[in-house]
């Protein structure tokens, strides 16, 4: 159950009623039942640790997952806490484990391995018996720790004096993952309270099926004190994980123990499903992947009577419940939900996440489960319902977002693994700790999770944009250019990867907005609609800093030239390379139009100067720098706008062509259409933007 299934038993109610299944499964169980003692802005930039000699400890078990695992271990061996142990478990891996573990040079990382292969349950109990005193997570080989988790924990645990601490984790799909629609997710969320959690309600609250079993003191996502552990084996004969599923048996094996706990909805750790995930196999891949086969056949467990032996999150959960009750005599009063349990396995069989091939399957199982139950006609029912309103799509889409949550499509941030998807992630939460006013306003625009990355590359909170950047990385700028795919020639160098014109920012949230060699590849509508939006993003005193061929003195060139070769380059420069689709000249400009542009909308303080490049002999270029000295409405903008559309007539008779252009300067304007450069016209907007 470890690994990707996290993500997918997280999310599947997710999609399926939005936001407000969100808050039904995810933060009312936590609301209803807990105590929120506190919001606790925990940052990922470090600070002083509180005086503590305890171990803390991350164990990883692994097989055969070399090429993720590296990048696991360096975001543990990236905390700064000299009382951290890192201890890589090796199930007898037939790739390079042990060699990528050798690898790193630090005296906290070591590395066990039983010898032979083993079930996963009893693997973990191998790797566990290798951990010392102290507190104690299990991080996946495809997994991570955020940027001083580590700190984070030991703060919160001294400041509760708590023996488990529990936390909301991070979504992050490899860019291998094996439903290909699912790649580069990544879902971060945004609360930050601290809950004093009692132990009992929140296992009735996950036997019930109201919340994820990622709700209790999973050792997946928690940090426990070994003294539960041992506190545990004792009663079960010297065993901590005796069930098919160690992470799900720990939630309730560490809550037997335990009257509360602390739960922090801020982030510490990554939940990575890549194409090896063993949960992300089980629960979406090819029922006939040894992997999958390997999970049943290696292991001494087996479900309770009466449980399917089936890959359903659910059947886990009833699993380890009725094993830990057994042992411990807890829980008594409480009873599984098997009305709920049926309604959660069809919504998630039919809720988009489950491919059609492994639905038969699913179902199969339940309803074997749901005649032992009594229950077939409710089986009956909501199948049928369920079958009739099975969702097409999977999961929430970049950009989705609500006041706990926000998605984004990983690679859009240079993100290729788990470990560049903490620094990312980190920046987010940071953003959101540190500017908690400007991310509700960066929450409101069209595309919040490009407006979200933006700023949270951003240094020391001031965005200055380099658009369109190509080869040339600037410092101090966050440098933004079209995703590598869309380069034939060119090696990009961004901080954000994106179509610059889906770019939206709130008012007077940027200092400086700078292009070299990009503002002519824009079209008559989108080049002045680009003016007006960089304008309304700008503070009053930021800049505007255009780089283009300078129409003018390459015309000059090209007259003066005495041999066609000298011709050629002053076109070429004026037309473009046309490498690429994007790759057109489609504007010319030159000093006197820069001025009159940058005027007319609210650039009153503008520089205006003709530069030579380095070619020998030198292309022409004319560089307008404005300064915005003013605000204005937008359809002051836009009658501006239509103003300099009319400079391009040819004559009076052109009026009707005018009118086409204002339609689609107010059509990109009012974002009626996604404009590609060069290769797009805007679709007309019959009424002009309100002020």
């Amino acid at each position: 159950m470890s690994d990707g299934s996290a993500a997918i038993e997280f999310f599947r109610r997710v999609k399926r009623v939005g936001a407000r299944v969100f808050r039904r499964f995810v933060v009312e169980p936590l609301g209803r039942r807990a105590n929120v003692v506190e919001t606790f802005p925990l940052s990922t930039q470090g600070g002083r640790a509180p005086n503590s000699d305890a171990i803390f400890t991350v164990l990883i078990p692994t097989l055969d997952r070399a090429v993720t695992l590296a990048h696991t271990i360096r975001t543990c061996l990236s905390q700064d806490d000299q009382n951290l142990r890192v201890i890589v478990s090796d199930n007898a891996s037939s790739d390079n484990t042990a060699e990528v573990v050798a690898l790193f040079s630090d005296a906290r990382l070591s590395y066990v391995n039983p010898g032979r292969r083993l079930g996963m349950s009893e693997h973990w109990e191998f790797a566990i018996s290798h951990v010392g005193d102290g507190y104690l997570t299990v991080l996946g080989d495809d997994d991570g720790l955020l940027p001083n988790a580590v700190l984070s924990a030991r703060l919160l645990i001294a400041r509760y004096n708590t023996k488990a601490l529990t936390w909301q984790k991070i979504e992050y799909h490899w860019p291998d993952h094996i439903i290909a629609e699912f790649r580069d997710w990544l879902q971060v969320p945004l609360s930050t309270d601290v809950v004093k959690t009692k132990t009992r309600d929140a296992v009735k609250d996950v036997i019930g099926f109201r919340a994820s079993y990622s709700r209790l003191p999973c050792i997946y996502n928690s940090f426990i004190s070994t003294d539960l552990i041992r506190a545990y084996r004792t009663k079960n004969d010297s065993v901590f994980f005796s069930g098919l599923a160690p992470d799900v048996y720990s939630a309730f094996a560490i809550a037997s123990q335990i009257e509360e706990f602390i739960f922090c909805q801020r982030p510490l750790s990554i939940n990575g499903a890549s194409s090896k995930s063993n949960g992300t196999i089980q629960t979406v891949g090819d029922r006939e992947d040894q992997l999958a086969k390997s999970f049943w056949k290696d292991t001494k467990f087996t479900f309770e009577p009466g449980i399917p032996e089936s890959h359903v999150v659910e059947f886990f959960i009833v699993d380890a419940f009725l094993k830990v009750r057994r042992t411990t005599g807890c829980f008594s009063s409480d009873i599984v939900d098997n009305e709920m349990l049926i309604r959660s396995v069809v919504g998630s069989t039919f809720g988009g996440y489950i491919p059609v091939g492994r639905r038969e399957e699913r179902l199969g199982a339940l309803k074997t489960y749901a005649d032992s139950v009594g229950l077939r006609t409710l089986f009956d029912d909501v199948c049928d319902r369920g079958s009739r309103a099975a969702a097409t799509a999977g999961l929430p889409k970049p950009g989705y977002h609500h006041p706990h949550s926000i998605v984004f499509d990983a690679s859009m941030l240079g993100v290729r693994d788990v470990h560049a998807a903490t620094l990312r992630a980190a920046e987010v939460l940071d953003l959101m700790v540190g500017e908690d006013d400007l991310f509700k306003r960066l929450l409101k625009t069209r595309r919040p999770d490009l407006a979200v990355a933006l700023f949270a590359r951003a240094k020391a909170g001031v965005l200055r944009l380099h658009l369109g950047c190509g080869g040339v990385y600037l410092d101090g700028y966050v440098n933004v250019d079209f995703p590598q795919s869309e380069h034939n020639v060119m090696t990009v160098k961004p901080d954000v990867f994106c179509d610059l014109t889906e770019i939206d920012l709130p008012e007077q949230s940027v200092e400086e907005v700078r292009l070299h060699h990009v503002f002519e590849h824009l079209n008559r509508a989108v080049a002045l609609a680009s003016v007006i939006k960089w304008h309304r993003w700008l503070r009053v005193g930021g800049k505007l800093h255009v780089e283009t061929p300078d129409f003018e003195a390459s015309v000059r060139d090209f007259l003066n030239a005495d041999d066609i070769r000298t011709k050629m380059r002053a076109i070429r420069h004026l037309e473009g390379d046309q490498a690429d689709g994007w790759a057109y000249h489609v504007g010319q400009w030159f000093p006197e139009r820069f001025e009159r542009t940058f005027k007319q909308f609210g650039f009153d303080q503008t520089e205006i100067r003709r530069e030579d490049s380095g070619h020998t002999p030198p292309l022409r270029n004319v560089v307008a720098i404005g300064t915005k000295t003013v605000s204005r409405s937008a359809r002051e903008q836009y009658e501006a706008g239509c103003e300099l559309l009319r400079d391009t007539m040819v004559a009076d008779e052109e009026a009707p062509t005018w009118e086409v252009w204002k339609k689609q300067l107010a059509g990109v304007l009012g974002a009626e259409a996604v404009p590609v450069p060069t290769r797009f016209h805007p679709q007309s907007h019959d009424e002009p933007l309100k002020s």
